[in-house]
């Protein structure tokens, strides 16, 4: 899109680095925040149905049509406490989230930024009708408890009670249709752009919704997004806001127990997921690290299972608590594994951005009659190398008489390399990023086989 293509500034390869990782942050911010108001979207919706199911039953009670209304509007106000927490932790994350990817991926044919536009929209008018939904929802429960009195005629209170009802059938229904598809289209696109194969062609709608990629990932998303939104009501409502949240004995034992229920049974098929997830993800992108956090991923869940279990077992709920914080960080887990596979795939284009921001600084500096600043490259290979590193024997880092050899006709990978380190010996430990330009990076190596060139023969 060329009016987001004008947006991006040129950065150096430092920054572009921090965006990954900003990119990280609020890729978790927002997919907290949205699985959960998605996920109690639908189930506030689902106990609205019930309840008024109830009160048009003759058999049904008003107690009863009460009692699951009250939860519908709980399961509403779990994520929703103010305007400024939709603005905060929903719109500004997913607006930077655009923004990043449209910085990253300038000049790859990947169409990825006109999707997230897309799914943004779709997710402002969701949101909207969120919020609508939540205040119509607070004015039905006012009527239903409202007696009329002489000030006020019985009639109108009636008027009023159905077009609220009407109100938040229509907004509930509709923002759950536009969380929804806002929510696929982000995460099929995430999903997609982590695999470089992608870049080359163009991506349709249809690859963006129905690719195995993006449903298996969607589907992931959603049923972590029910197992927080289930612990989430108990912490909330029970451990945090206790002094204020006052419900009846009978309400307390069957929301708490029936959100256990949610969150187990959700966390339950975490690991189904996982092995999706590990066989989805690029061979291209996989490093021992991600492998660790898939296996980590795997313990934390077993041991939120065993909470969750316990709680519903003991009907005592006070390990739903750290349960709950477990949870949070498999998400984020989660999420972080799959954009530190993109930033694996992006790592070629982190240097391609770099190098032309450097380029165009040079430009500047001799337009303005400064020149190139020049490099050493043996001042910097004695700064950033010779602390881990030999010549002819093993230090902390392999001997550079091998590494000088691996790459003698492949200067350019080693340059790579240096730039954006990963593990690859495993008699080693990862080597650091050192914050490195890339044409320090250069310099570094071309210092290296100038001055060992006779020796590596």
């Amino acid at each position: 899109m060329d009016f987001f293509d004008s947006l991006v500034l040129p950065h150096s390869g430092d920054n572009l680095i921090l965006l990954k990782y900003l990119l990280i942050l609020a890729n978790v911010v927002f997919l907290i925040f949205s699985g959960v108001l998605f996920a109690s979207s639908i189930l506030s919706y689902i106990f609205r149905n019930r309840s008024r199911k109830l009160a048009k039953e003759e058999q049904g009670s008003l107690t009863e049509s009460q009692f699951f209304f009250r939860l519908s509007s709980d399961y509403i106000d779990l994520i929703t406490a103010s305007k400024i927490m939709g603005f905060g932790l929903g719109i500004i994350p997913f607006f930077s989230i655009i923004m990043i990817y449209n910085q990253l991926l300038y000049l790859t044919t990947v169409n990825i930024t006109g999707f997230l536009v897309f799914a943004f929209i779709l997710y402002l008018i969701g949101i909207v009708l969120a919020y609508s939904y939540k205040h119509s929802l607070h004015l039905s429960w006012i009527f239903k408890r409202m007696n009329s009195n002489e000030n006020i005629d019985e009639e109108e209170i009636q008027n009023y009670k159905v077009a609220t009802e009407k109100l938040n059938s229509r907004t509930s229904i509709w923002s759950i249709f536009f969380l929804f598809f806002s929510l696929w289209i982000f995460v099929g696109s995430s999903a997609l752009v982590v695999d470089k194969s992608h870049w080359s062609g163009d991506i349709s709608l249809f690859n963006v919704l129905f690719s195995f990629d993006s449903i298996t990932k969607f589907l992931h998303f959603i049923i972590t997004a029910f197992g927080i939104t289930g612990v989430a009501f108990i912490v909330k409502f029970y451990f945090w806001d206790r002094p204020s949240f006052e419900r009846s004995e009978r309400y307390s034992d069957y929301s708490q127990r029936f959100n256990a229920w949610i969150a187990l049974a959700f966390t339950f098929f975490q690991p189904v997921f996982f092995v999706f997830n590990l066989f989805t993800t690029p061979r291209t992108a996989m490093t021992n690290q991600i492998y660790i956090i898939i296996a980590v991923i795997f313990f934390l869940s077993f041991i939120v299972l065993h909470l969750f279990y316990q709680s519903i077992k003991e009907n005592k709920y006070k390990s739903a608590v750290p349960g709950f914080y477990i949870l949070l960080l498999i998400f984020a887990l989660i999420i972080y594994k799959e954009q530190s596979a993109f930033g694996i795939s992006v790592s070629d284009q982190i240097l391609k951005l770099a190098d032309r921001y450097e380029q165009e600084e040079k430009a500047i500096l001799l337009a303005a009659g400064g020149g190139e600043a020049k490099v050493n490259g043996e001042e910097l290979y004695k700064a950033k190398c010779v602390a881990c590193h030999r010549f002819d024997e093993k230090l902390v880092g392999p001997p550079h008489k091998e590494v000088l050899v691996k790459y003698l006709n492949k200067k350019d990978d080693m340059v790579k390399y240096i730039l954006n380190p990963v593990k690859v010996d495993p008699n080693y430990p990862p080597m650091p990023a050192q914050g490195l330009k890339p044409n320090e990076a250069k310099a570094i190596v071309e210092y290296m086989y100038e001055h060992y060139a006779n020796q590596i023969k």
